[in-house]
C-alpha cells in the first residue's frame, strides 16, 4: 500500500528496490532473527507474488510457506500499469534468479554472503564474476530477458589523470592485479574521457546501462555524464 501511494504521489517515478536482508549488523541492531539465504529469499519471492497481485488486480489471496493472504486488498490502485518498477539485485545465484524472474531493474554486486562487506568483497568484483552474474539473470529471465535492465552500484569513483598509477598502486591490497582492478565494475577512475569509454565498453559486454554512484561523488561525474548524454 504504501508502494503504491508513493507511486501514486510522484507521478510513477517510484522505482522500489526489494531485497532479502544481508547486512548482519541491520539484524543484530533490530533484534530480529538473521535465518539462512534460502529462507530469506523464498519469503522474498512470496512477498513479491502478493504485492504484484494487488498491484495488478487489486487484491490478493495466497497460501505459501510463509505467508496467506485471503482476498487481501491492496490500495490505492498505482498509477504505473502493474505496479511500480522493481528492482531486486545481489551478487548469488539464488538471488539473481529470482531477480531475472520478477525484477524491471537487476542490481548486481559482489557476493555479500559474509553478511559484511570485507577484504572477500575484491575477490568477488573481477569481470569474470560479473560477467556471471548478468547471466544468472538473463537465463530466469527467458524470453523477457532483453527487457530488463542492468543496474551496476560502485565503491569508487575518480575522476583523476593518473588512473594507471593509482590502479598499480591500490591493487595489492585488494590481492587483484592492477588490470583486474581496472576492470571490475565497483570502480570507475579516470579522466573524463576514460570514463566514459568504460562506461561504454561495460554497457556493451555487460549491459550495464544504469550505474549508482555515491552523493558525494555526482558533482565529480558531471561531466561524464554531460558527455554521455544521448550516447
Amino acid at each position: 500500500m504504501e508502494a503504491a501511494t508513493l507511486d501514486v504521489v510522484t507521478g510513477g517515478r517510484l522505482e522500489l528496490g526489494m531485497g532479502a536482508g544481508w547486512m548482519s549488523t541491520d539484524y543484530a541492531q533490530s533484534g530480529i532473527p538473521m535465518e539462512p539465504a534460502a529462507v530469506r529469499i523464498a519469503k522474498l519471492r512470496e512477498s513479491l507474488d502478493i504485492m504484484q497481485s494487488m498491484w495488478r488486480t487489486g487484491r490478493a489471496t495466497f497460501a505459501g510457506e510463509y505467508y496467506t493472504v485471503n482476498e487481501a486488498i491492496g490500495t490505492p490502485d498505482p498509477v504505473t500499469a502493474g505496479g511500480p518498477p522493481l528492482v531486486i539485485g545481489g551478487g548469488s545465484k539464488r538471488i539473481l534468479t529470482l531477480a531475472g524472474q520478477y525484477a524491471d531493474i537487476v542490481s548486481i554486486v559482489p557476493s555479500l554472503a559474509a553478511g559484511v562487506i570485507g577484504p572477500e568483497v575484491a575477490a568477488e568484483s573481477v569481470v569474470e564474476k560479473y560477467s556471471d552474474r548478468v547471466a544468472w539473470a538473463r537465463e530466469a529471465a527467458g524470453d523477457r530477458a532483453d527487457q530488463l535492465e542492468f543496474q551496476c552500484w560502485t565503491a569508487v569513483v575518480q575522476v583523476v589523470p593518473n588512473a594507471a598509477e593509482l590502479f598499480e598502486n591500490l591493487a595489492p591490497a585488494f590481492g587483484l592485479t592492477p588490470d583486474q582492478l581496472r576492470a571490475a565494475p565497483i570502480a570507475l577512475v579516470g579522466t573524463t574521457g576514460e570514463i566514459v569509454e568504460t562506461l561504454q565498453q561495460r554497457r556493451e559486454a555487460l549491459g550495464f546501462s544504469y550505474i549508482v554512484v555515491h552523493e558525494g561523488e555526482m558533482d565529480a561525474l558531471a561531466p561524464v555524464i554531460a558527455e554521455l548524454a544521448g550516447t
